[in-house]
């Protein structure tokens, strides 16, 4: 995909967003509960529905939305469908924006995505938008593709910009993975997969607010992907930029489908944070921008792509 095709997907996403601050503000104050820590009753959800080019891989993706200051929004997957990853995004994403990523991990039920945001230090009603990513093989039930599946997980020490990592066994696969910052004030900066090793960390944000981190790594038996001839392959693209929003945007072809996606933003001053991760069938996009103080950095994008080999 050319830089030209990536900064106009880009230019889309800050434009829908934006579009849905002035819904997302009525909307939070039309119903109270949207506004409590953990949302119970997401106010939208839809699935998207996607194949490889064989159609032995399928895909369904549920996003849901809430509304307030602090937000916490669970996810889950069709029924026959097993949670591969998903995503998280703070909404609108605009230059005065105080809402970033807290948390966007699997739950070990390999049903539920779990998704959390708030804001720092200034107050800002924003939307969280949670992505709950399933999957279905062909020839296979939900049952015995969850049975060679297992959740690895690491936590991290305490620490103003704690980071860790979970990497999964030798005979599994790693098919998706997440984070959970464990306390306030303290803001999710990557969550990422590298050969069989999810990646983490977070950090706070000009005042101290120490905090550990959790790493979390979905496995999947080689053997399965082996039995069924599928391929997991990861694949990236990074953008940097000089301040303010940081974007970039991955894409595959439709003999793929993205599978599970990682973020990823670096920062050389006070900080850069994540405030979006959203997948689809054969994309993602991740945002990340700094607060207060303008700084430089890369913002990364990452999918564990997957197929019926050819």
């Amino acid at each position: 995909m050319s830089k030209s095709m990536s900064l106009l997907w880009a230019a889309l996403l800050i434009c829908m967003t934006a579009c849905k601050k002035e819904q997302a503000i009525q909307d939070s104050k039309l119903s109270p509960a949207t506004t409590a820590r953990k949302a119970t009753s997401p106010l939208l959800k839809s699935i998207e529905y996607g194949t490889d080019w064989s159609g032995t891989v399928q895909i369904a993706i549920v996003s849901s939305y809430v509304t307030g200051t602090e937000l916490e929004l669970d996810v889950k997957v069709p029924d026959g469908y097993a949670l591969i990853g998903g995503g998280a995004v703070a909404s609108p994403l605009v230059a005065a924006s105080s809402a970033f990523l807290t948390a966007a991990y699997p739950d070990k039920d390999f049903t539920t995505w779990h998704a959390a945001s708030a804001y720092h230090l200034n107050t800002y009603v924003h939307t969280l938008f949670g992505y709950a990513i399933g999957l279905k093989v062909a020839g296979m039930t939900k049952e015995e593709l969850t049975a060679s599946m297992w959740l690895f997980t690491n936590t991290s020490g305490i620490a103003a910009h704690p980071a860790t990592a979970v990497t999964i066994d030798n005979d599994y696969t790693l098919i998706g993975g997440g984070a959970r910052v464990e306390s306030e004030g303290n803001l999710l900066v990557y969550s990422y997969p590298y050969n069989s090793t999810w990646f983490v960390a977070s950090k706070d944000h000009e005042y101290s607010a120490p905090s550990a981190i959790e790493a979390y790594g979905l496995g999947i038996k080689t053997g399965v992907l082996e039995q069924h001839s599928l391929e997991v392959v990861r694949d990236s693209i990074a953008n940097f930029t000089t301040n303010g929003i940081g974007t970039a945007s991955i894409f595959t072809d439709t003999t793929w489908v993205a599978g599970s996606p990682g973020a990823l933003a670096t920062y050389n001053g006070a900080g850069r944070m994540l405030d979006g991760i959203a997948p689809h069938v054969q994309d993602a996009t991740v945002t990340s921008k700094d607060l207060d103080h303008p700084d430089s950095g890369t913002t990364a994008v990452y999918i564990l792509k997957i197929r019926k080999k050819k």
